[in-house]
């Protein structure tokens, strides 16, 4: 697995004084500024600094916990149409008293 890195890179666009600053994720300085090319053709490199690492977290790939969570989810189903139900037949009772 090869590490992805922040490229941080300086261009000039065309008829334009000024320099920006553009972030470009990559593997190495080479397909960082093959990227911003391909992205910004007009634009003149004035320089190109790599930064920090990037890492990916993956999630743990435990079925158990997510078995928990869409059981969890049917439980909250269950409980608001409980109490919607609950709260008709409250209504019901009550509307019928002021009769």
């Amino acid at each position: 697995m090869s590490k992805e890195y922040e490229f941080k890179i300086m261009a000039r666009m065309e008829g334009n004084r000024s320099t920006s600053l553009y972030i470009i994720v990559a593997r190495n300085e080479r397909e960082a500024r093959n990227k911003f090319k391909a992205n910004f053709v007009n634009a003149s490199i004035v320089s190109c600094v790599r930064g920090c690492e990037r890492t990916k977290q993956n999630e743990p790939k435990n079925m158990s916990t997510k078995k928990n969570s869409e059981s969890e989810g049917s439980n909250n189903l269950v409980l608001g149409v409980a109490g919607l139900v609950g709260g008709f037949l409250l209504s019901k009772v009550l509307g019928n008293k002021d009769k």
